[in-house]
């Protein structure tokens, strides 16, 4: 195997290590409150999400700046790459410039952060207690997995829809042109620039390199899970919560995809985490400067996706609540507080893409099209961390040693009706209706009055505490999970976001229930089957990274890392055009909704955005590209019924289409020639060619100018040789009927009695109602060649037969006119080829 996918991973890991560690470390322990310095997966998590966004305004404001300067290659005037190429030098590894610069940088923050550290000593530290033997355990798992994904990471390159659309193509954009062309809109560039800029530090487009960023934003994500939990709970939920996390099998598969979700969660979750850390801290100064943390973590989780505004109206509904809670200025004012340092502390960098695409003329936010809200599934399986929580906390009070039971029996019933309302959907993927949704909250209804009453009675001041930190957490995730549910959850990675927060209640529970000391109370089959059901839980979740939905399991030794592709036609259609390009050719192309396609030819002219429909918007574009998204794209603006695409097979309009095709979709690549419809035809290759002296014209629309039998006319029926006419029109005028053309077989002998017919309209492919080039379409001047072809069956031997065309209006079906030579001569014309039916005995 070669290794260039780890060679080039290990050239961008210096550059990335200065931004996320040499740079990050010094701005996370400057922003951090001293007391928090000693918190290492706290200050690891900041170092890498600030060394990010500083990175990412840099090169965006470098971007911006580059668009609009006129610039040659190697020009200082193209800021984001010209600077950077200059001090890289050109090559694939880091110029020494760069690294006295980025060390210079790092030093000074250091000393820097030295001064303080003697200004402002570090608080005593309690004792510090040993990590338990589970806990070292599952921290192992999260080690061995991310390795396992780090290495699937790499080993990949870009080939899923999003990463060919939007995150993989818009970095090789910036990498080749040096900055962020005007009419990207779309998303925030937090991840496409980073892959940007691993790209550039490594000497250009290398998706290995880019990808490379993949694994510091995974780790940064299951930190955060873990900060949530240590610092609203204690260490041991925080293992628990980021175990769960990032041994979750659906985040183990996506990993090695790279989308926004998992940054997004990153931000969420950190955002959350320092939200609620100020909420609940009685201290004013440190409150405050949680809440500004909360606010840039927001402003990072803005810069990602403006989906992540949901936490918005998460920090809207606590708000709400605990004004109603306390129902007084003075003990609102404190949280209240909170929120609007939180959301003054985001409006820098928060706002600031949005506002650029104000200023450039775009939409601030760019909402998915109305069609994926309707697939949104809505099932009871969106439920599903709920319902573990739930599921836990039951066998716990049921199991866990404890001197208080809540009633069992309504707690049963309860649980009875949940199953009603929610296997039905789960068990077969649809929405929830009626019925599941009055089983669905009676249960619920009869468990949470089951368990407040148990609590009311029963739970003690901590357990309270963190009841209340479910609540707050589950407050701040419900405006998202309301809007995944009902808009978004017709994939579930879409739910990432919240993940962790939903995650945090059976974590504590798991944390209350399932203690060091009780494991040291076990005996050892016992603590060998905990230890076996930990591992068997994780496996899945482990070894995910090596499925692939396309190739399956095996793909790791079956697939070559640059094919990371499940759809092998889209490969296909790009070789296509890569040895065209070998040609000297850089064509222009016409890919209605092919919006992977850039990716591969990122400065090509590639419209992805038009959808022709007459010759004139075709424009200069040499090939056309149909497929399943074109095909969807004609249908949902208008239908295919128009000039260019019932074209599209028409032999001198566009050349024979290539087809690549698999199990997924299909691909057909149209090379254009539309300056053929008014160039005469060269003669066809028939056995008989015939151009009449006589002009031919049925009224004031067509001109006959060829005809002939592209086969021999002595024919013996269908399924052995059936008889094919070619005939050549040339259109005399527009006209606003719609005309098809007849084709009558009958017998020399018997000119009165059709025998057969070919009727039917110009250029209709098989299958088509709508899809053929109307005599609406025809211009004046142009050549239409018309195919037809009589399939009949077994005819008497020595038969003669001849055929006669003419036009008819569909809506009539009044015939036009014939004129040869300007006299009129009925409504038909007798093709002069006779035919003669020849069998074998």
């Amino acid at each position: 195997m070669n290794p260039h996918w780890l060679i080039s991973t290990l050239n961008a890991l210096p550059a990335l290590i200065l931004v996320y560690f040499g740079v990050g470390i010094p701005v996370a322990l400057l922003v951090l409150p001293r007391k928090d310095w000693g918190d290492r997966p706290l200050v690891i998590m900041c170092a890498i999400g600030f060394g990010a966004s500083i990175l990412t305004v840099i090169l965006f404001v470098l971007g911006t700046m580059g668009q609009n300067t006129n610039f040659t290659a190697g020009d200082p005037l193209n800021p984001m790459q010209s600077q950077v190429n200059r001090l890289i030098g050109g090559t694939s590894q880091l110029d020494s410039r760069l690294i006295v610069m980025l060390c210079m940088l790092a030093v000074a923050w250091w000393f820097q952060i030295y001064r303080l550290a003697k200004k402002f000593p570090a608080p005593a530290k309690s004792p510090k207690i040993g990590l338990a033997s589970d806990e070292k355990f599952l921290i192992f798992l999260i080690i061995i997995a991310t390795i396992l994904r780090w290495v699937m990471t790499s080993w990949t390159a870009f080939g899923w829809y999003d990463e060919l659309w939007v995150y993989g193509y818009q970095s090789r954009i910036y990498t080749q042109l040096g900055f962020i062309p005007t009419d990207i809109g779309y998303y925030p560039q937090f991840l496409q620039l980073q892959y940007a800029f691993a790209q550039i530090v490594t000497g250009g487009i290398n998706d290995h390199a880019a990808r490379a960023v993949l694994p510091f934003l995974q780790v940064g994500s299951i930190l955060a899970a873990y900060v949530l939990g240590n610092r609203l709970v204690n260490r041991r939920t925080g293992i628990i919560l980021a175990t769960i996390w990032a041994l979750y099998p659906h985040f183990g598969f996506w990993t090695r995809i790279g989308d926004l979700e998992i940054p997004q969660v990153f931000a969420f979750t950190a955002s959350s985490a320092f939200f609620l850390m100020a909420w609940i801290q009685p201290n004013k100064s440190l409150r405050h400067r949680y809440a500004l943390l909360a606010g840039a973590w927001l402003g990072i989780l803005m810069w990602i996706k403006p989906t992540g505004g949901a936490l918005i109206w998460g920090v809207v509904v606590v708000v709400i609540i605990e004004a109603i809670r306390t129902r007084r200025w003075q003990a609102f004012a404190p949280r209240f507080m909170v929120a609007l340092l939180m959301g003054i502390a985001c409006l820098p960098l928060g706002a600031l893409w949005y506002v650029r695409n104000i200023v450039y003329g775009h939409s601030a936010i760019t909402f998915p099209q109305s069609y994926w809200l309707d697939e949104a599934v809505r099932s009871a399986g969106e439920f599903g961390w709920i319902l573990l929580a739930i599921g836990v906390l039951i066998v716990y009070l049921f199991i866990a040693p404890a001197r208080f039971r809540p009633n069992r029996i309504f707690l049963t019933v309860g649980m009875i009706f949940v199953a009603l309302g929610v296997l039905p959907t789960i068990i077969t993927p649809s929405r929830m209706m009626g019925l599941d949704w009055v089983f669905f909250l009676i249960g619920i209804t009869i468990l949470v009055s089951t368990l407040a009453d148990f609590g009311f009675a029963h739970l003690s001041q901590t357990g309270w505490r963190n009841l209340a930190l479910v609540g707050w957490a589950g407050a701040l995730a419900l405006p998202y999970f309301i809007t995944y549910f009902y808009s978004y959850s017709y994939h579930y990675r879409l739910s990432f976001p919240i993940v962790p927060l939903l995650i945090l209640p059976t974590a504590i529970i798991l944390g209350v229930w399932i203690t060091p000391e009780r494991i040291k109370a076990w005996r050892f089959p016992v603590r060998f089957g905990y230890v076996l059901a930990i591992f068997a839980v994780s496996l899945q979740g482990i070894l995910i990274p090596l499925y692939d939905e396309g190739y399956g399991w095996d793909f790791w030794w079956t697939m070559p890392a640059k094919d990371n592709l499940s759809d092998a036609s889209l490969m296909e259609l790009v070789t296509y055009f890569e040895d065209v390009a070998e040609t000297g050719e850089t064509p222009s192309i016409l890919a209605p909704g092919l919006q992977r396609l850039p990716f591969f030819f990122p400065t090509w002219d590639i419209n992805i955005t038009a959808i022709p429909r007459t010759f004139a918007d075709i424009g200069d574009a040499d090939y056309f590209i149909d497929g399943i998204e074109p095909q969807f794209l004609y249908t949902v603006t208008g239908g295919f019924h128009n000039p260019f695409y019932a074209s599209l097979r028409r032999e001198n309009f566009t050349a024979p289409p290539i087809r690549f095709e698999d199990w997924r979709e299909h691909f057909d690549i149209y090379a254009l020639t539309p300056q053929n419809r008014f160039i005469p035809p060269p003669p066809p290759d028939m056995t008989s060619d015939i151009f009449p002296d006589a002009d031919i014209q049925f009224g004031d629309v067509a001109r006959l100018v060829s005809y002939g039998v592209v086969n021999d006319p002595i024919f013996v029926g269908i399924g052995t040789n059936p008889v094919e006419f070619k005939l050549v029109w040339q259109a005399v005028a527009p006209t606003n009927a719609d005309y098809a053309i007849f084709y009558h077989l009958y017998r020399e002998d018997d000119p009165q009695t059709v025998t057969f017919t070919a009727d039917g309209v110009v250029n209709k492919p098989f299958g088509w109602e709508l899809n053929y080039y109307s005599t609406q379409f025809w211009d004046a001047g142009e050549y239409i060649i018309d195919r037809r072809a009589f399939f009949v069956p077994q005819l008497p031997n020595g038969t003669n037969y001849r055929v006669r065309v003419g036009f008819y209006d569909l809506a009539t079906l009044e015939r036009l006119p014939l004129t040869v030579n300007g006299e009129e001569a009925g409504d038909s014309f007798t093709l002069d080829i006779p035919l003669r039916v020849n069998q074998p005995e």
